[in-house]
């Protein structure tokens, strides 16, 4: 109960026997994902960590996307599309936000389209901000997951159980709630 929060549909199935609100393998409780999305804003404070996450894509119908979190708040979100195979229009997104929020963290998946981007960014970004390529393809660091991607999201659901909040961004709840776990051998 206490990992996966009172109100997780995985405890109303699994725990107390009920029907769940959502699906019961839902990663992010649509309860919690509520209380997120009706949080106001809080103070933000100049000591909080201000991260940037970066969701690359290519040209096409997926979106680059680019979230800006200041503490536990999500401050900023927008998405870019591209309409060629230039990333350029995107890295210079990345980097204005950078500078626009005094970025302390850059996070983006270096398989795909990631592959060599800290080489044509590092210069380009102010000089406190540390990136942070992660593998969403590779080994997890803990053993209660498998794969990166999996860790990921279930420190995403962590970051909601304990006060994360996205504001009123409804666009994103069913992507959020979509995203499901299954357990097998490997965790």
């Amino acid at each position: 109960i206490s990992e996966y929060g009172e109100d997780s549909d995985y405890v109303r199935v699994q725990v107390k026997g009920q029907f769940p609100r959502n699906s019961s393998s839902s990663i992010i409780s649509p309860d919690i994902l509520s209380r997120s999305m009706n949080a106001s804003k809080p103070n933000i404070q100049t000591n909080h960590v201000k991260v940037l996450g970066w969701d690359l894509a290519g040209e096409g119908g997926d979106a680059n996307t680019f979230v800006v979190r200041i503490g536990n708040w999500v401050e900023h979100v927008e998405n870019l599309y591209l309409k060629s195979d230039d990333e350029e229009p995107a890295i210079q997104k990345c980097i204005e936000l950078c500078i626009k929020y005094d970025i302390d963290k850059l996070f983006f998946d270096k398989t795909g389209m990631g592959f060599g981007l800290i080489a044509r960014i590092k210069s380009r970004l102010p000089a406190h901000t540390q990136i942070v390529a992660i593998g969403f393809a590779e080994a997890s660091y803990t053993p209660d997951c498998y794969l990166m991607r999996s860790y990921i999201y279930k420190r995403l659901r962590d970051w909601f159980n304990n006060g994360g909040a996205i504001g009123d961004r409804p666009i994103y709840k069913e992507q959020l709630l979509a995203t499901e776990y299954t357990m097998d051998d490997r965790g």
